[in-house]
């Protein structure tokens, strides 16, 4: 019996990346159903004229349209020695669900249904982005796409320092002075100063405000650890970074997200190569 697979969530939930690695690990076919329409318009099948009318005349494209192409595909998708498929994008609605329910050979026996809360989907939606080249999507700040970094003025930064909010596991967020040793071995923070007290005071490197940068295993964007979860701020979220380490993570709020991104970007680069 074919495997016949439905997954469904809110906005941003996976539902397409969750698709594609069963797809890839269970030889199924993924059905999704803006694929269909544009592959149905460009061959210029029934159903493909049909939906390009619809689409022309900027009216919804009828449930039985799309019904038609997602029968046609799952009948080709097991002809060509699929062991069945995954539904991506369909049914969106309850009169959708019973249509598809009706016919028996498009009917999933298995589904997944993908649970998300609303700050998570609006954070998710917010930062999605698409290579218009390839298709791909990104997300910022959590996948974010392959790009340089400036390593010289990264280094720059790091030695000359650079202001950011610090949550602490204890107690409220202070303003701290950010910045590394020489070699780059060791992150400190101290007591934020302005950028005249910053030169004539100089900076106070000492231990217990310190990280071994060698000790950090993960660079993370957004409140992804329990300090950030605890006293972060959902609106700000693109504005996070988390150097975390086995015991400990140091948390980082910065004025804005390209900051943000840039040091993310720079520590990948400097702790992974």
């Amino acid at each position: 019996m074919a495997l016949q697979v439905f997954v469904n969530g809110p906005p941003g939930s996976g539902k397409t990346t969750l698709a594609k690695l069963l797809c890839e690990e269970l030889n199924l076919e993924l059905v999704a159903t803006g694929d269909l329409l544009r592959e149905n318009m460009e061959a210029q099948t029934p159903s493909g004229r049909r939906a390009q009318r619809c689409i022309e005349a900027k009216t919804l494209v009828p449930d039985s349209v799309v019904l038609d192409m997602v029968e046609s595909k799952v009948v080709s998708c097991l002809a060509r020695g699929r062991a069945g498929w995954v539904l991506d994008g369909f049914p969106r609605t309850p009169d959708q669900a019973k249509a598809l329910m009706a016919k028996h050979d498009l009917s999933p026996n298995t589904i997944f249904l993908l649970e998300l809360s609303e700050p998570e989907c609006t954070a998710r939606i917010t930062g999605r982005c698409f290579d218009p080249v390839t298709g791909a999507i990104f997300h910022s700040p959590n996948n974010l796409p392959p790009a340089s970094v400036d390593m010289a003025k990264f280094k720059e930064l790091l030695l000359d320092g650079f202001d950011a909010v610090k949550h602490g596991r204890r107690g409220r967020p202070h303003p701290r002075l950010i910045f590394t040793d020489l070699e780059l071995k060791r992150i400190f923070w101290q007591k934020a100063m302005g950028t005249k007290d910053r030169v004539g005071k100089g900076k106070h490197a000492r231990l217990e405000q310190s990280v071994v940068l060698n000790d950090v295993i993960q660079i993370t964007r957004g409140m992804k650890t329990s300090v950030l979860k605890r006293s972060g701020n959902v609106a700000r979220y693109e504005c996070y970074v988390s150097l975390v380490m086995p015991t400990r993570t140091l948390d980082l709020e910065l004025p804005n997200a390209q900051l943000a991104d840039f040091l993310q970007r720079g520590f990948d680069q400097l702790l992974h190569g």
